[in-house]
C-alpha cells in the first residue's frame, strides 16, 4: 500500500453526525434513503389496454452486488460478518451492504454503483479529498462538508461496471475517539483486492 499524499487531519468531535452510506451528496443520516422497491427491482411499467405488452430490460447483475465481498477477507479486516445487512438505495441498479466492526466502534458501507467515481464527487459537497494506491488500485479518500464533527469518510475506487464506495462510520460518538479515514484507509486497503 502507498499513499501520495498525507493522511487526513483529525478534528475534534461534539454531536452525532455523519456522512450517508452512499455516494452522492450526504446528509446528517447514518442510512440511505428507502427505495421504494428492492435493489435491482425494476420498475413497474403498464401497457394501455388493447395495446401490446411492454417490456423491460431488467438491469440486475450489472452491477457487482456488494454483499458478495469475501467472508473471509471482512473477518480478516475486523468486520463482523453476522451483522451483514442489505441496504436501500437511491437507484436501483446500485447495490449496498452494511457491517459492524467485531468490535462495535464503527461500520462500513459498501456500496456498487454504476456512477463513475468523478460523477459522485460533486464540487462543493466534499472536502479532504485526496488520491492514494491500494496495492495498484486507485482510489480516493474524501469526506462530506455536512459530515462537520467528522464521523464518517469515503473511499471510491473505479470499477469496471463503475465504482465502489467505502463509508466507514465511527460509532464511538460519546468517547470522541477513533478516527474514521484512519480506519476508511485500513480497510480499503484490506478489502481492495476482494473487490471485482
Amino acid at each position: 500500500m502507498s499513499a501520495t499524499n498525507g493522511a487526513a487531519t483529525t478534528a475534534p468531535r461534539t454531536e452525532a453526525g455523519s456522512a450517508r452510506p452512499q455516494p452522492g451528496p450526504v446528509d446528517d443520516d447514518a442510512t440511505t434513503p428507502a427505495a421504494t422497491a428492492p435493489p435491482g427491482t425494476p420498475a413497474p411499467v403498464t401497457a394501455a389496454p388493447g395495446s401490446p405488452p411492454v417490456t423491460t430490460a431488467s438491469t440486475a447483475g450489472v452491477v457487482w452486488d456488494a454483499c458478495s465481498i469475501s467472508e473471509t477477507a471482512l473477518t480478516a479486516a475486523g468486520l463482523n460478518t453476522a451483522s451483514k445487512t442489505r441496504m436501500p438505495t437511491s437507484a436501483p441498479t446500485w447495490q449496498a451492504c452494511r457491517w459492524q466492526s467485531a468490535d462495535q466502534t464503527f461500520e462500513l458501507v459498501l456500496t456498487a454503483t454504476d456512477e463513475t467515481v468523478e460523477d459522485q464527487l460533486t464540487p462543493g459537497h466534499y472536502q479532504d479529498v485526496r488520491r492514494t494506491t491500494y496495492y495498484g488500485r486507485d482510489v480516493i479518500v474524501y469526506r462530506s462538508v455536512q459530515d462537520t464533527n467528522k464521523l464518517g469518510c469515503y473511499v471510491a475506487t473505479s470499477a469496471s461496471f463503475g465504482s465502489v464506495v467505502f463509508t466507514v462510520r465511527n460509532v464511538r460518538v460519546q468517547t470522541g475517539e477513533g478516527e474514521p479515514c484512519a480506519e476508511a484507509n485500513r480497510l480499503g486497503a484490506a478489502l481492495t483486492r476482494s473487490l471485482p
